[in-house]
């Protein structure tokens, strides 16, 4: 089945369109996913998750049709597994030794504190058109339509803005002190 095809088949919710997405992905996700290091049974359930997570997605107008379906649909898997293994390994060194829970979930608290402040850099040297956009495209889910409305703007001009705005924030956050050690942080 052609790729347009299938997308808006899932788009649709039509069976025949998700039994061929599934069939198509289905053994390569497994194999994918054996290899991190994820036994058979949870590789399965992080599949069906995965898959449920893009149908979502694509009903929601949250995936665009830009992307290829399966590049989509192994950053959803990837991601998946990443929770999964953090999850596991937390749950594995509190059996373990209860402190060690504890500095771990205080790392973590320090972690999430140091993203959280670089993404605070990159919102302040934002100008508060950008600021106002992102967060209504990103935290609202509006549509680029439904902010240009808003905001007395046409479509094209929203999705240009919205682009420079969001390179202006990666280009902050990437410049920040700090960046870089948490780029290299262990996942």
């Amino acid at each position: 089945m052609e790729e347009s095809k299938l997308y808006e088949g899932l788009i649709r919710d039509d069976t025949d369109s998700i039994k061929t997405f599934y069939q198509k992905e289905y053994k390569k996700s497994i194999q994918f996913l054996l290899k991190r290091g994820i036994e058979e049974e949870d590789a399965k359930d992080i599949f069906q998750d995965s898959l449920i997570t893009l149908l979502q997605n694509i009903k929601s107008g949250k995936f665009k049709y830009k992307l290829n379906l399966s590049t989509y649909f192994y950053a959803i898997l990837k991601f998946r597994s990443i929770v999964f293994h953090r999850k596991k390994k937390k749950l594995s060194e509190s059996d373990i030794n209860s402190d060690n829970l504890i500095f771990e979930e205080t790392a973590d608290f320090e972690e999430e504190s140091d993203i959280q402040e670089l993404l605070n850099i990159g919102l302040k040297a934002l100008s508060e058109d950008c600021r106002r956009i992102i967060a209504d495209f990103y935290f609202h889910r509006m549509s680029l339509k439904e902010i240009a409305e808003k905001n007395g703007y046409t479509s094209d001009f929203i999705r240009v803005k919205k682009v420079r705005c969001l390179q202006k924030f990666k280009e902050t956050i990437q410049n920040s002190k700090g960046y870089e050690e948490i780029l290299n942080r262990e996942v």
